[in-house]
């Protein structure tokens, strides 16, 4: 996985924005099913190219046993109505923990334009073919949207 980012660097350099967010729950609530404490860090960050398409990587991790690792690309489009965006997308990509994982995934982001920044939430599914039990989880994630261009 270590190599693999380090490939993709160029990708992020070049990208058009940045973005860094918290899932909310892990944040506030925890998991105390499983035994997480909040606040139990679990954090996207995203980094792409946006004309009307959006093409992005992404990539989670959280502090969960074994560690928690996902990397996608993922394809959508932004509509964009005054300061507000709002962005569905998929994609696909690999998770990482004891072993690989392959896994699809979907949601949308929302986010608020404030110049260069924009305040966004980001709900998605996620397969999670390294879980058993719950093979699609849901998440909410809150965070900040940086444009460098």
């Amino acid at each position: 996985m270590k190599t693999l980012i380090l490939l993709l660097i160029p990708f992020f350099a070049f990208s058009q924005y940045i973005s860094v967010s918290q899932d909310v729950k892990l944040a506030t609530l925890g998991d105390s099913e499983h035994g997480y404490k909040a606040p139990t860090r679990d954090v996207l960050i995203r980094a792409g190219y946006e004309k009307g398409y959006n093409v992005f990587l992404e990539y989670e991790n959280a502090n969960l046993r074994p560690l928690f690792q996902r990397l996608n690309l993922n394809a959508g489009y932004t509509f964009e109505v005054k300061n507000f965006e709002i962005t569905p997308a998929f994609g696909f990509g690999v998770i990482k923990r004891k072993e690989n994982f392959w896994q699809f995934n979907a949601g949308v982001e929302a986010g608020y334009n404030i110049g260069k920044f924009a305040i966004i939430a980001i709900y998605e599914a996620v397969q999670r073919t390294d879980l058993i039990r719950k093979p699609i989880i849901l998440s909410l994630f809150a965070g900040l949207k940086f444009k460098i261009s």
